[in-house]
């Protein structure tokens, strides 16, 4: 098969990789590092920056790969971290499962451009013996990718302390819940982005949600995004500010995310954690996420 290749042309682009995502995970849901939720999100805050600070930067490494009917079959880019780090940015790498063949070269293209880390899902054995082949070795660390049914599963009891409730984030909210996610994660969003993500094709409203106590202070928080393609959501991010542990409101927040998801009929729920953060970790294991699959980062310092 002849294939077409392009860089970066408009923010279609961005849409259109979204979709390449949801359809690669239909066809093998363990084909891709990047969810449909991170590639939301992700896209969203690229478009927030060319909005509100002109900084297209990121469209630079762009590669965009078409078959012979002019759908989408694979990219690769370079992701964020440009601002935090010396190092050259990592790299992603989406394909269409139908389309493996792309993988290398795309790979060739990357590494052109001066790509010496990209991320692949242990469970792609394809893309992991490729990686491997091409000299790149493995990171210690790891995200942890859990998942946990919820089709024709009881409902959950939702056990809060008193004193505590579960309200829905409104626009009103957005500062004090930036502050709580910094406290937590130690990231301060604007209201440009955060409007942004709001407008991504996975965003549900009612499904950002907050814990909140007598003073109205929020002090656990979680957001669930939905991809109804495949009618499969996913949390993100979870945290509890820390004065307020060790009560079970993440928990019982969880519980009641996932019910409300199967008043909608969604099939399943997943969530992503670093394979560092012990608390993390027992947490979603306590609410039913079993641990499917991981995540790692691969190197390769020789393409200097």
């Amino acid at each position: 098969m002849k294939y077409t290749s392009r860089p970066y042309q408009s923010r279609n682009d961005l849409f259109e990789i979204g979709r390449l995502i949801r359809r690669a995970y239909a066809r093998q849901n363990d084909f891709n590092a990047w969810s449909f939720c991170r590639y939301d999100i992700w896209s969203q805050r690229r478009i927030a920056d060319v909005e509100s600070f002109q900084d297209d930067l990121w469209q630079k490494q762009f590669q965009l790969m078409y078959d012979e009917m002019g759908r989408l079959a694979g990219t690769a880019f370079a992701f964020n971290n440009h601002h935090w780090r010396n190092d050259p940015e990592p790299y992603a790498l989406l394909l269409d499962p139908g389309h493996p063949q792309l993988a290398e070269i795309l790979l060739d293209w990357a590494e052109s451009s001066g790509m010496r880390e990209v991320e692949v899902i242990q469970g792609n054995t394809f893309l992991t013996d490729l990686i491997q082949s091409r000299g790149y070795t493995r990171s210690s660390d790891s995200m942890v990718l859990r998942k946990k049914p919820l089709a024709n599963t009881p409902v959950e009891p939702v056990k809060l302390p008193d004193g505590y409730s579960i309200k829905v984030l409104h626009e009103s909210e957005w500062d004090c819940y930036f502050k709580a996610v910094h406290v937590v994660f130690n990231m301060m969003d604007t209201h440009e982005a955060f409007a942004s993500i709001q407008r991504s094709p996975s965003n549900i409203h009612d499904l950002h949600l907050n814990v909140v106590n007598e003073q109205n202070q929020i002090t656990a928080f979680c957001s669930v995004w939905l991809d109804c393609d495949n009618n499969v959501a996913e949390f993100e991010p979870v945290g509890t500010v820390p004065q307020f542990q060790k009560q079970g409101l993440a928990v019982a927040l969880m519980s009641y995310a996932c019910n409300r998801l199967r008043e909608r009929s969604c099939a399943q729920a997943n969530v992503a954690s670093w394979s560092e953060s012990v608390g993390a970790n027992k947490l979603y294991s306590a609410c039913g996420f079993m641990e499917q699959d991981r995540l790692y980062s691969w190197r390769n310092d020789s393409h200097r």
